[in-house]
């Protein structure tokens, strides 16, 4: 989640302070509250007086004001012709390159990013930086426009340019407020969000920890930013193991933004889809199978939001069906949510990878080895190419590229690609994860296979010690092996 700054324009444009500025600065307190609803009948009274001057800063600054509140509302078919009305208002006033510009060019780019146009999206971010960075270099919305299209590159797996993104606005916002606002609350989550995904997890609690005293400074306990705060360290916490946790803060994330949204908002399906994780990981599948069910409803009833988030959730929904043995369901959900993600982002984007592994998975099951193959073989070279070889998907991909050549009695080349897959499982998450002892069980049924049973035991005992201790912690129950081989 990033922030946006208001264009709000609340000051006398060569007029007295009239009705328009006072419902300009209302609906700007209310979206600073988080009550999107309240701001946006605000905007729309405001719009109607703008509109008696068309060719004016009030109109674009209006439209561009509840064309942003629409799109933190979710309702994204609405927001898009707004945004262009606003851009095409301010053009008409000062020419394609003024300052006004670019709040209304970010907003709409943050439409397009949600909406999965990334190429649209990433074409306005930048010219809003170079109207920025040429007209005033230390203006407020530099950091934020940086900070936007980090997410964008975040959200296609670009991790590196991510990163540079994000640590440029962190620079620019410690500069310019040591103590920190709001902006760099938001800016120390996105980091957050993308070191676990790198699988730098105590960098990513670090950071995450970083905007906790921010939030409180900055916003009441129900605020969406709070729902932001909890999703993200529930993701970090589930990642490490600490399952307990992160139920008990995805469900505050699911509380804040339910409260806040409503139950058919994109960002509550994200939550609930993130919910669903932490009970498939548990064992409780009727239950993980429910929340994602509830959560492809709601991307479906949402057509204007694209079909990137409806493919993700089925990716979801096919691993659950198919942990529960119900594999030609599943496999049917899986080539459904491989299809759209391939139309969507292309067939490089490295977030095909889990739904190839989840698929292979669910082949092999059928004895279909060759086309399983195929698969793994493709999500492993997506991994290392997006990633690295040192990642925990790297891992993942190894994994399931070894289960294969097992079972197709390939000890040879099986071997290696565990031994590999440990080592990294070990670095990224320590040695007494859950996700290191599914995979030392998956060792050991190679080493009797091949009558080492000496070291089969050994490894074994490790796998029940590790489990015992992360079942005694989380106090919730055993993790199920099929989510040895699931992204996190």
């Amino acid at each position: 989640m990033t922030w946006i700054l208001l264009a709000a324009l609340a000051v006398a444009l060569g007029s007295p302070v009239d009705d328009w500025n006072d419902l300009i600065r209302e609906g700007a307190g209310l979206v600073a509250q988080g009550r999107y609803q309240d701001a946006e009948r605000k905007y729309r009274e405001a719009l109607q007086l703008a509109e008696r001057a068309p060719a004016s800063d009030r109109l674009a600054a209006t439209l561009n004001n509840l064309a942003q509140t629409l799109r933190l509302e979710g309702k994204f078919a609405e927001s898009e012709p707004l945004s262009l009305h606003a851009i095409a208002a301010w053009e008409n006033i000062h020419g394609p390159n003024h300052p006004s510009l670019a709040p209304a060019l970010t907003n709409l780019a943050r439409l397009y990013g949600l909406r999965g146009r990334y190429a649209e999206a990433e074409a306005l971010y930048r010219r809003a930086l170079d109207i920025l960075e040429r007209t005033d270099p230390i203006d407020s919305e530099l950091p934020a426009t940086v900070n936007n299209l980090g997410t964008l590159y975040f959200h296609q797996g670009r991790y590196a340019e991510a990163e540079r993104a994000f640590v440029r606005a962190l620079t620019l916002l410690e500069q310019a407020s040591p103590l920190g606002d709001r902006r760099l609350a938001a800016t120390l989550m996105n980091l957050g969000n993308l070191h676990r995904a790198q699988g730098r997890l105590q960098e990513a609690e670090s950071y995450l920890r970083r905007a906790e005293p921010i939030l409180v400074r900055e916003f009441h306990a129900g605020h969406p930013e709070f729902g932001v705060y909890y999703n993200a360290l529930g993701l970090v916490c589930l990642v490490q193991g600490r399952v307990s946790e992160a139920r008990n803060h995805l469900q505050q994330a699911l509380s804040i933004r339910e409260s806040a949204f409503g139950p058919n908002h994109p960002d509550v399906a994200v939550t609930l889809s993130n919910l669903a994780e932490v009970y498939l990981t548990i064992g409780e599948f009727r239950r993980a199978e429910a929340l994602q069910r509830r959560t492809l409803a709601i991307d479906r009833k949402r057509a204007d939001s694209g079909r990137l988030a409806e493919a993700l959730t089925l990716s979801n929904l096919g691993a659950i069906v198919a942990s529960q043995e119900r594999f030609p369901e599943a496999e049917q959900m899986l080539r459904q949510a491989l299809a759209i993600l391939e139309t969507q982002s292309g067939s490089e984007n490295p977030q095909l990878e889990a739904t190839l592994n989840d698929l292979g998975a669910v082949l092999r099951a059928g004895h279909r080895y060759e086309e399983a193959e195929g698969l793994h073989q493709r999500a492993l070279k997506l991994a290392e190419q997006a990633w690295g070889t040192e990642h925990p998907e790297v891992a993942t991909s190894l994994a399931h590229l070894a289960e294969l050549y097992r079972q197709t009695s390939r000890p040879r080349l099986a071997e290696p690609l565990y031994q590999q897959a440990l080592r990294i499982r070990e670095k990224v998450f320590g040695s007494d994860h859950p996700l290191v002892a599914y995979l030392l069980n998956s060792y050991a049924v190679l080493l009797r296979q091949e009558h080492r049973k000496r070291e089969a035991a050994q490894i074994e005992e490790r796998s029940r010690a590790i489990l015992a201790h992360h079942e005694r912690d989380n106090a919730l129950g055993q993790t199920v092996e099929w989510m040895a081989l699931r992204k996190k």
